[in-house]
């Protein structure tokens, strides 16, 4: 089987497993497990911030010793052992969940991590023409088929069983395609013969600390990704406040949002291409993040029918798919300046996906106690905040060479001087 096959099913059988249970944890915690609402968020809240540590150890040994089949199949296969023993815990344990989820998150953390990394270097390697983005929609594919399909089986048997079941088959499916992944892929190759591979992983974070605009871009990572945890943790309980709302609802609402994903992902390449010339990929992620905050924020106020939220969910496609091809192309090239490609990458995903998520819960949960209304305004607010300033950033800028990526056309060579590694336009 090629590379860009095996790449797409990995991608397709991980996430239709994590859909099969992960949206749902809250829910298996409290009805299945026992715990009270306050135990259930400390459980949500110690899964990402483990995910920061486990990701950032585990892929720093993978890059520096080049270990990445081993570090990938052994996350795949704890994270998946550790998510199917939430089934046989007892019920009321609150410390043995905490401690689960915390391990779960420290495990999953690389496992996505070391594909994307694997999968942008092979495409710049071999020349293919196929791009990240094609490959990558494959997992909203499999995660938006198989959230559907696992509730729905799930309402038919009367328990949580037929999720864990479909989680088990989909988590197997994932360690061998990604094994036979890694057999055919093989681990990062050194083309510079090897002149790097004597440094030390300290060495390494120490070019990658002083490399311009690292700290700038991991800044706008956590900045989407708070808005992402606002979202994501309190649209329904907004909704819900609505008139029309409904589980029906907002299971549609799910699948809008994967079609808008996997349509954007396809087309990331020639919207990002057209963008180069225009306000630029960043202006848009920022543009349509306000759009869905400012228009759930004025539906709530004006009391609409929960419904018209089918008209602002589309937007997905561009906050998350669109912002994702930003984040990581962007990762990529810094990563392979210092040859720690699955460490940026693991630090882009924490930041946009473990602390800055978990913070946008806990800011929107807050918020949310106060005056439902406004749930979405302080995220909201820190997004503009942080629009401006790098507007203004930018336009400070505008005299200097501007570094491009490879997803605008130019090609970056990464050169060894007295300052460390540069990213020089060729």
């Amino acid at each position: 089987m090629r590379p860009g096959t095996l790449f797409k099913a990995s991608y397709f059988v991980y996430f239709a497993s994590l859909s099969c249970l992960h949206p749902f944890l809250s829910l298996i915690l409290s009805d299945r497990l026992g715990l009270s609402p306050r135990h259930v968020a400390a459980a949500l809240l110690v899964k990402p911030l483990s995910g920061i540590a486990g990701g950032a150890v585990l892929c720093g040994l993978a890059d520096q010793f080049r270990r990445h089949r081993e570090i990938l199949c052994l996350s795949i296969v704890a994270s998946g052992m550790l998510m199917q023993s939430l089934y046989w815990l007892r019920p009321g344990g609150v410390v043995p969940v905490l401690v689960v989820c915390s391990l779960i998150g420290a495990f999953s953390a690389p496992v996505s991590a070391i594909i994307d990394a694997w999968c942008t270097r092979y495409i710049e390697d071999t020349g293919s023409g196929e791009t990240y983005e094609r490959q990558r929609l494959w997992g909203a594919v499999g995660w938006g088929a198989f959230s559907a399909i696992s509730t729905f089986l799930v309402d038919w048997a009367g328990s949580w069983g037929p999720a864990f079941g479909l989680h088990a088959v989909f988590s197997i499916g994932t360690a061998v395609v990604s094994d036979r992944l890694a057999a055919s892929v093989g681990a990062f190759r050194e083309e510079d013969g090897g002149g790097r591979e004597e440094m030390t992983f300290a060495e390494k974070f120490q070019l990658l600390r002083r490399e311009e605009g690292f700290f700038l871009f991991i800044g706008l990572c956590m900045v989407f990704g708070l808005q992402t945890g606002v979202i994501e943790g309190w649209l329904f309980p907004v909704l819900a406040l609505l008139p029309g709302a409904s589980e029906f609802l907002y299971g549609i609402s799910l699948t809008v949002t994967c079609v808008s994903e996997t349509a954007v992902f396809h087309f990331a390449s020639t919207i990002v291409r057209w963008l180069d010339g225009g306000v630029g990929v960043l202006n848009v992620c920022f543009a349509a993040f306000a759009a869905r905050l400012g228009a759930y924020s004025v539906g709530a106020f004006c009391t609409v029918n929960a419904w018209s939220v089918l008209f602002i969910e589309p937007a997905h496609g561009l906050t998350f798919a669109l912002t994702w091809t930003f984040v990581t192309d962007r990762a990529r090239y810094y990563g392979k300046a210092t040859h720690l490609e699955a460490f940026v990458m693991s630090v882009a995903t924490a930041a946009m996906f473990n602390l800055s998520y978990a913070v946008g819960g806990l800011v929107g949960g807050l918020t949310f106690a106060m005056n439902p209304l406004m749930t979405f305004l302080p995220t909201l607010a820190v997004l503009l905040a942080a629009w401006a300033a790098h507007t203004w950033t930018v336009r400070g800028e505008a005299s200097r060479p501007r570094l491009k990526t490879k997803l605008s056309g130019r090609v970056l060579r990464a050169d060894d001087d007295e300052e460390g590694i540069q990213l020089v336009a060729q």
